[in-house]
């Protein structure tokens, strides 16, 4: 069965040549060019992935990922963004928030197609995550560890993980200590703590090798004080940028709908074309 993609650009050329592009590759592709369309046809038909440019006229990449974070049926759908930025937002970073990825502009038609094929496979493989006993041996399957440490969380995981990361000649064991969610210790010779997991998250290499056992009767002491979206966050900016950021490892929210942003949505009339299409159901 085909995967469903929603592609939602503003640019009705961009939108014409990536929709016929994926067509042509097999996909189910559905457009849209404005955003209210794009929310209520993910409302009818939920997709497989969203591939999304940031700059939209009505509300931006980040503000629609806000939205859809509060419409259960779109919630979880990953979302592939088309941006000039080098980086996301940090409080995308959040286990709540799903599995979204940045393809930085101006990019080449592989590189698209390579991104799409590559987030389809990490939401299928994280769904098995979800679902699979966190216990022995763990294949990722297409999943990252960005994945399976926002798994981890979600299911409030005990366990110890090891992990075999980087390239032959250079595989390096590391492992992580969670707690109900929480990660609370990490070494990675000669790294303990934070920078341990950092090391580990940042390591270049085949997919890891992935174990986790019941943790021992005495728990090591915590190491780690930051969260597990906190420390995700930092350890993407320095893969991206080369270099830690402070400002990246801050204490994240999951994204809520304040009032400034509702009146937003009021003023397109958003919200009550959603509303009306959630009583046609």
């Amino acid at each position: 069965m085909a995967a469903k993609i929603l592609l939602l650009d503003n640019n009705l050329r961009v939108l014409g040549l990536v929709s016929e592009r994926l067509t042509y590759l097999g996909y189910e592709v559905v457009t849209a060019s404005r955003v209210h369309d794009a929310v209520l046809k993910g409302i009818v038909m939920p997709p497989d992935l969203l591939v999304c440019d940031v700059l939209m006229p009505e509300l931006n990449g980040w503000e629609l990922k806000r939205l859809l974070a509060q419409i259960p049926s779109l919630a979880a759908v990953p979302i592939l963004f088309l941006s000039a930025h080098e980086t996301l937002p940090v409080e995308m970073y959040h286990p709540t928030v799903g599995i979204v990825d940045l393809l930085k502009k101006p990019y080449t038609g592989e590189a698209l197609v390579a991104a799409v094929g590559t987030l389809i496979a990490r939401q299928a493989g994280r769904r098995r995550l979800m679902t699979q006993p966190l216990t022995g041996t763990v294949a990722l399957d297409g999943a990252t560890l960005i994945d399976l440490c926002h798994v981890l969380a979600l299911r409030s995981a005990d366990g110890t993980v090891t992990l075999s990361v980087g390239a032959a000649p250079s595989v390096t064991a590391a492992q992580w200590v969670w707690s109900r969610g929480a990660l609370i210790d990490a070494a990675m010779e000669p790294l303990r703590g934070e920078e341990a997991f950092l090391a580990a998250m940042t390591a270049t290499g085949v997919e890891p090798t992935v174990r986790i056992d019941p943790n021992p009767a005495v728990p090591p002491r915590p190491t780690i004080t930051k969260t597990p979206a906190a420390l995700i966050a930092e350890s993407i900016r320095r893969r991206v940028m080369g270099q830690g950021d402070p400002s990246g490892a801050r204490e994240l929210r999951t994204p809520e709908l304040d009032d400034a942003f509702l009146e937003r949505l009021a003023a397109t009339g958003l919200i009550l074309r959603l509303g009306a299409a959630s009583s046609r159901r």
